[in-house]
């Protein structure tokens, strides 16, 4: 074997690191991935600043009576003092109070309030005599003689439906809380008795069939109102009893989150 001399070897070593320290540096290069953003900061939502109380008077009272309030309770200059008088017609049994929903919430929240008892009636009945078969048609009738023979039919489906007062409301504060404006649906329903329909069943007798008959007054509406004052919102003629006017008052207060 022929013997490299050293300076040779030396030679060739420099020129072999050479060699692979330039194909390192012609390497292709590794791509570089883009900064990560950072993640923006979440920012919570602030709380309502507001609480909003809101109630309705319903009210009802003899016909001449409201008559006279009416101006009064339209004049936002004389409504408090027709307010007070009311509150005291109340107390001295001159007025009804009929109903006096009340319910506090947050700004811009939607909220409900009712006191309700529930009427359960039927809608389908059965005969007596065939109680397989229902009717083709139910009529009042005004023969007595048709009435007093008249059996019971038999209940088969019933329903229920609340009655009392309700108060459903929206109400959004302004104006650093001298102003409310609302969507609101004040209601009251009531049960002022049942009417009797006859039908003749398939054996060609008559039966009876007792269904209830409701009054709503309701009020669905936008409005705006100054925080305290009240407002008169709805006027409605009852059906019983005969004579007498119902009002609906309003009043929103908002009062600051402590």
């Amino acid at each position: 074997m022929k013997t490299i001399p050293l300076t040779t070897a030396a030679i060739f070593a420099t020129a072999v690191f050479t060699m692979l320290a330039t194909a390192e540096d012609k390497a292709p290069a590794e791509p570089k991935l883009p900064p990560v953003e950072p993640i923006p900061e979440v920012v919570m939502p602030e709380k309502s600043p507001w609480n909003v109380r809101v109630e309705v008077l319903m009210v009802a009272m003899p016909q001449e009576m409201a008559l006279d309030f009416l101006p009064e309770l339209n004049d936002r200059a004389r409504c408090e003092a027709a307010f007070i008088k009311i509150l005291a017609a109340i107390k001295d049994k001159k007025a009804t109070l009929t109903g006096y929903p009340m319910l506090e919430t947050l700004d811009g929240n939607r909220a409900v309030a009712e006191s309700n008892v529930e009427v359960r009636y039927p809608t389908e009945f059965f005969s007596p005599a065939t109680p397989q078969k229902g009717y083709e048609l139910a009529q009042t009738s005004k023969d007595k003689a048709v009435e007093a023979a008249a059996d019971n039919a038999i209940p088969a489906v019933f329903e229920t439906r609340n009655t009392g007062p309700m108060l459903e409301v929206a109400p959004i504060v302004l104006e650093k809380g001298d102003r409310i404006t609302m969507q609101i649906a004040p209601s009251r329903t009531e049960l002022l008795g049942f009417d009797s329909f006859y039908a003749k069943n398939p054996n060609g007798k008559v039966d009876k069939m007792d269904q209830p008959r409701f009054f709503t007054p309701k009020v669905t509406t936008n409005i705006t109102v100054r925080s305290g004052e009240h407002r008169l919102i709805g006027v409605f003629k009852l059906t019983k009893p005969e004579g007498f006017i119902e009002l609906f008052i309003l009043q929103a207060v908002a009062t600051p989150v402590k």
